[in-house]
């Protein structure tokens, strides 16, 4: 028996590593439809390229982490043993081996089976989808391209040095002057021909702001690309404005304003790509704007050339990553809500649920399971209220966009507001009650009682599920603050919010005793057993009060606890961010 169990582990373990492998290749496959910004760049790009390092390693372990669960419930739904290991126990299936086969076979068909039929196909899309999202892919690269279209240069109108050679100083004034008469937006040509021109000199070139950093496949080839392109748009518009002395050309049979028109829009897409290049290489460490050397000399051209792409692409990457923000809220809430709901299982789990007999089970087990269902609770409904807050900020119709809670008036937030707290608590009830289901054991669900597991689940850890939609909101409400820039804000939103955790969680708590109490059942969200708990013998809501005094204070402890300390997290996290500096800054 032991000779099957080091078998099954090595197979077990076997199967987790083609998942991680598999994981890897899957991951670098686009999720994404190319935008404006990426139609003539992605071909040369991975998803491990739109991000550092560092990131795209972050995202591919939680995107793993996801694969190594599925397959490890699978597993567990195929192999009686372990499923008895963890508390599910189906009639006739005791003492049955394990088979070292099973997790070979669904690692496999994970690899090999599941990319080949569509509806599994999709389901691991959107699994990539949401591990490309809140990594910033491609969100950063789209949202710093934008940025970056609506800066200007500076460059002067004639003007000399900064590493452009005197034909590029005479091409952008000859070019400045046909664009305001043959152009319908001769403002935005001219710029983007600026930076058409600056990124061929300064970039490709001279390496301005450069760190050294060894330049990824990828983008050597786009800079090939892009520099081919360049080289060609010069040239036309060299022989269409007649500078070497020629006589203007018209290089198409249409008039001079049309063929003005097409060059005019192939430079929009050219200044597009550029600005996307420049964002990649600051992600990437190939530029470091903020940091230049102090030159004299003959290399003067080169310190004003730094200083003026420094102020160019100051912030362009910190000031729109907002995904990498959301990411940043979500984690950090996480990882303070998993130990502190442990810690609070292994020392109170027993007198809040009021354990009827001496058959408790273990403290860590409490401790396990309350980490398991606060996080149900908890972190679905941060992670929709903050998904839907994002998606809102970057709506581009204006009647979609979030409304600041801070600066504007409470009847143009509240329907959002609002919409918000359903869809929150829509996706907490749906894990809560997953969760009181699953845990349930197997054997009900061959009685076909399944249904009423599920609505005794929905009465009794439904309206338990609100506390977490109610934290969320406060969270958006102090990202809401922080871009205002408002440190008052801050404290109220904190306050308001502990201080209604306090008082709503006791009360949802009564709820769910009241009809615990009034059904005698009690499918439990708190206990991996079927045991329930007596019927108090109780009228009304003064008694029932009285009866769980104790209970209900350590709730209303818990939660206020618990959200105060998340709530910490996040304003920190918020004040210590680019949008916390960028609100100081606009503050002060």
């Amino acid at each position: 028996m032991e000779g099957d169990s080091g078998l099954f582990l090595v197979s077990f373990l076997f199967g987790a590593g083609v998942i991680a492998f598999f994981a890897f290749n899957q991951f670098n496959q686009p999720s994404f439809e190319a935008s404006k910004e990426l139609e003539r760049l992605i071909r040369f790009l991975k998803a491990s390229d739109f991000r550092n390092r560092r990131v795209i390693w972050r995202a591919y372990a939680a995107y793993t982490a996801i694969l190594l669960l599925i397959y490890f419930l699978i597993c567990v739904f195929f192999t009686p043993p372990m499923r008895q290991a963890i508390g599910f126990v189906v009639p006739g299936e005791e003492g049955e081996a394990q088979s070292p086969v099973v997790p070979l076979m669904v690692s496999l068909a994970m690899v090999g089976l599941a990319p080949g039929i569509r509806p599994l196909q999709q389901f691991e899309e959107k699994f990539r989808r949401v591990a490309h999202y809140f990594s910033g892919i491609p969100a950063r690269l789209v949202q710093g391209c934008r940025e970056l279209r609506k800066r200007s240069l500076d460059l002067p109108r004639d003007g000399s040095g900064m590493l452009l050679p005197d034909a590029d100083w005479k091409r952008l004034e000859l070019y400045r002057r046909h664009g305001e008469q043959l152009v319908d937006d001769p403002r935005d040509f001219a710029e983007d021909l600026a930076k058409i021109l600056v990124y061929r000199s300064w970039i490709l070139k001279h390496d301005v702001c450069g760190t050294g950093t060894p330049t990824r496949e990828g983008i050597v080839r786009n800079d090939r690309e892009v520099e081919a392109r360049i080289n060609r748009l010069v040239q036309n518009l060299d022989i269409l404005s007649g500078l070497h002395g020629d006589e203007a050309f018209d290089l198409a049979a249409g008039s001079p304003r049309t063929v003005w028109a097409e060059l005019a829009t192939e430079a929009d897409a050219l200044a597009a790509d550029v600005c996307a290049m420049l964002v990649l290489r600051v992600e990437h460490g190939l530029i470091a704007p903020d940091v230049h050397a102090v030159h004299g000399g003959e290399n003067r051209q080169l310190e004003e050339a730094e200083a003026r792409l420094s102020a160019f692409l100051a912030g362009a990457g910190q000031w729109v990553d907002h995904v990498a923000l959301v990411s940043r809220l979500w984690t950090r809430a996480t990882m303070v809500i998993l130990p502190l709901a442990f810690v609070w299982g292994v020392t109170f789990g027993l007198a809040e649920e009021g354990w009827p007999g001496p058959e408790a089970p273990l403290a860590a087990r409490i401790g396990l399971d309350y980490a398991v269902s606060t996080a149900m609770i908890y972190s679905l409904a941060i992670f929709i209220a903050l998904s839907l807050h994002d998606r809102a900020l970057r709506a581009e119709h204006p009647a979609g966009r979030w409304p600041n809670m801070v600066t504007e008036h409470w009847t143009h937030w509240m329907g959002p507001v609002g919409r918000l707290l359903l869809a929150a608590w829509i996706a907490a009830v749906v894990g809560v009650v997953a969760l009181s289901v699953a845990r349930t054991s197997l054997a009900s669900a061959f009685h076909g009682s399944y249904w009423t597991m599920m609505v005794g689940a929905l009465y009794s850890q439904g309206p338990r599920a609100l506390v977490g939609p109610v934290l969320a909101i406060g969270i958006v409400a102090s990202i809401d603050a922080a871009q205002a820039g408002s440190r008052r804000a801050r404290w109220v939103i904190f306050i308001v919010t502990v201080a209604v955790l306090m008082l709503l969680a006791p009360a949802l708590q009564a709820l769910a005793i009241q009809y615990r109490d009034a059904q005698n059942y009690e499918p439990c969200l708190l206990r991996f057993d079927e045991a329930t708990c007596a019927p108090f013998d109780f009228t009304g809501w003064g008694r029932l009060v009285a009866i769980n005094t104790e209970a209900l204070t350590l709730v209303a402890l818990k939660t206020a606890g618990l959200g105060a300390a998340v709530l910490f997290v996040c304003q920190a996290t918020l004040a210590a961010g680019p949008r916390g500096v960028a609100a100081r800054e606009a503050a002060s």
